[in-house]
């Protein structure tokens, strides 16, 4: 006679999932489920609005900044980016801003306005933004802009 233990170790612990994905145990199985409001494999899971907009393929994700509950003071510090890769990125040719609120989007992409990376993301007047010495907020017309809405009404291409 004999008696035998078995245990299922939580497969989920050693995996890294997508941050917008959640890993579901199996017996010695994982899976990873993109979260509702996100497509793709669960290890890439993309805004599910974004994956719609054809013109968002061939870009890449630099900054991502949740939308703070109490308005934020840029004079004093920096946004609280949860993603921030701009050091890696030395050479673009366009710039595109994507908000999302609830269920409404608006993406705007358009040529640069700057060659520096660390100029793109949310204008702010500390010096914890941008190259460290200039406040980064800039201001001038930009040209051959694309919108793309599901907001009626809101949308076009080429526009300046």
């Amino acid at each position: 006679d004999t008696v035998e233990g078995c245990l299922n170790i939580d497969d989920c612990a050693s995996v890294s999932c997508s941050p917008h994905a959640t890993c579901v145990d199996g017996i010695n199985s994982y899976t990873c489920n993109c979260n509702t409001g996100y497509v793709g494999d669960g290890f890439i899971c993309e805004d599910a609005f974004l994956a719609g907009i054809p013109e968002a393929q061939d870009y890449e994700l630099v900054y991502a900044l949740d939308i703070p509950a109490i308005k934020p003071n840029y004079e004093l510090s920096g946004p609280a980016y949860s993603k921030d890769s701009h050091l890696a990125v030395s050479d673009f040719s366009r710039i595109a801003y994507y908000l999302k609120l609830d269920s409404s989007y608006v993406w705007v992409s358009m040529n640069t306005f700057t060659d520096d990376a660390s100029k793109i993301g949310v204008p702010c007047l500390s010096l914890d933004c941008g190259d460290g010495v200039v406040p980064t907020v800039i201001q001038q017309v930009v040209g051959n802009v694309n919108v793309d809405s599901n907001v009626a009404g809101l949308g076009g291409s080429g526009l300046t």
